[in-house]
């Protein structure tokens, strides 16, 4: 999976998700960039900086991801079984690809990823006013 990602050139960050005081992956690759934990406006700032991200399908991410307008790669963890409906919900919708845990395969993820919508909130109220003038 991650040499794959060396042949795309495309720079990637990997948070782990776990709270420790020194990183302990190190990337031979030299376009990845591996850490345990980011803070909440340093997370927010990757994800508003990424083209594509690969997350964990649970409710609060997915509104990350419809906040920022973000294209995505669920993984839902297994025996998280909102996590799984999600995923297969919005896979269903061809709005977010799916992956399942220890497949995801980076260039074919690219490859399909434009399949998919991602969610796109409309922020111009438009819609609000339409539907309060037709009452």
């Amino acid at each position: 999976m991650l040499k794959e990602a060396e042949q795309t050139g495309e720079a990637i960050l990997f948070v782990r998700g776990l709270v420790e005081d020194k990183e302990h992956l190190t990337s031979y690759l030299t376009n990845i960039t591996f850490k345990s934990f980011l803070k909440g406006d340093e997370l927010a700032e990757a994800f508003a900086e990424s083209e594509i991200v690969v997350c964990r399908s649970g409710y609060s991410t997915i509104m990350d991801l419809a906040a920022l307008n973000k294209k995505a790669v669920l993984i839902p963890t297994p025996g998280q079984t909102e996590q799984e409906y999600l995923a297969d919900y919005f896979q269903e919708k061809k709005i977010f690809l799916k992956n399942e845990q220890g497949s995801l395969n980076l260039k074919e993820a690219a490859d399909s990823i434009s399949l998919y919508s991602g969610v796109f909130l409309r922020n111009d109220f438009t819609h609000l006013k339409e539907r309060i003038s037709s009452l």
